[in-house]
């Protein structure tokens, strides 16, 4: 199956669809709202897998919401009607995943089925796990292509031409137009993994979740500096790093041939390794706060 431009196998569908959506939902609570759930734990206290952090955003959960309880479908269904309402309204408000617009749905299913309309909020539908396994293959297939899809661009890997190709390494050829099979997998990685002529290795760290710190060092250890801030045009093979005001490196992508570039957005197992133009990363990237630098091999220094 074809997705943004990548070619993605039934065996990664069927992995994904196994965490999608999780049996144990995450209910996020404000201190004024912990009493909806009388089983809620400090939010501190939650270690959530990468993909059950992915399938419900808990990273951009407000950090106002100190407590959390983990309820399966028939727990939270048992609540009363407006006991549920409530709970919902406040993981909307507090930006926890699984909502989805109705058109969204209606673009995947149809008409709404009488069987969903008690998980419609408002003008959104919430996906639980009860319903997700009651659903075809077919359609989870759909929703998730559907899903990841969403405000992304295709990768240029399969109308590249030959010509170009030739003047890019294999391993980045092999990492172009792929997902991985899990969360984790992140920008520093593909970077390095790009940057790793051996096949074996390139692959073996295209699947880790690379901290900045092991990318820093990485950089360096295969001859790479800091040259600076981004000014354009830039070499191929020169790397783009992305610094906060923390003084911390949240992003990176490598600059290819003919005004191409490797990037992969996040470590979430629904962000692809993609070949995009430069000047589209920028764009994606540009953040006011955030200052690019360039880091080039130290052969390409001035004398």
């Amino acid at each position: 199956m074809n997705i943004l431009g990548c070619e993605v196998s039934v065996l990664t569908l069927e992995g994904w669809s196994g965490f999608f959506v999780f049996e144990l939902e995450p209910f996020f609570l404000l201190s004024e709202s912990r009493a909806l759930l009388s089983n809620s734990q400090p939010r501190a206290e939650l270690k959530p897998s990468l993909e059950l952090a992915d399938a419900y955003l808990t990273y951009l959960v407000s950090k106002e919401a100190q407590f959390v309880a983990l309820l399966k479908p028939n727990e939270f269904r048992a609540l009363p009607r407006e006991a549920q309402n409530d709970l919902m309204a406040v993981q909307k408000q507090l930006g926890r995943g699984q909502f989805y617009e109705l058109e969204f749905v209606r673009n995947v299913l149809g008409e709404i089925p009488v069987f969903l309309e008690p998980d419609v909020v408002a003008d959104q539908f919430v996906l639980r796990h009860d319903v997700w396994i009651a659903f075809t293959p077919e359609i989870r297939f759909r929703l998730m292509v559907d899903y990841v899809s969403l405000e992304r661009q295709d990768c240029l890997s399969s109308i590249t031409p030959e010509n170009t190709w030739a003047a890019i390494p294999e391993q980045v050829r092999r990492l172009a137009g792929t997902f991985s099979s899990a969360s984790g997998a992140n920008c520093f990685a593909t970077v390095i993994a790009a940057l790793t002529p051996d096949l074996l290795e390139s692959q073996r760290i295209s699947n880790l979740w690379m901290l900045e710190c092991e990318f820093l060092e990485s950089l360096q250890a295969q001859g790479f500096h800091d040259a600076g801030k981004l000014k354009l045009p830039i070499k191929p093979n020169s790397v783009l790093t992305w610094w906060n005001p923390s003084g911390n490196v949240i992003h990176a992508c490598l600059m290819l041939e003919f005004g191409l570039a490797l990037n992969k957005d996040a470590q979430s197992w629904f962000t692809p390794r993609q070949i995009l133009r430069l000047e589209d990363v920028l764009k994606s990237w540009s953040q006011d706060q955030c200052e690019v630098r360039v880091w080039t091999p130290t052969s390409d220094a001035a004398p």
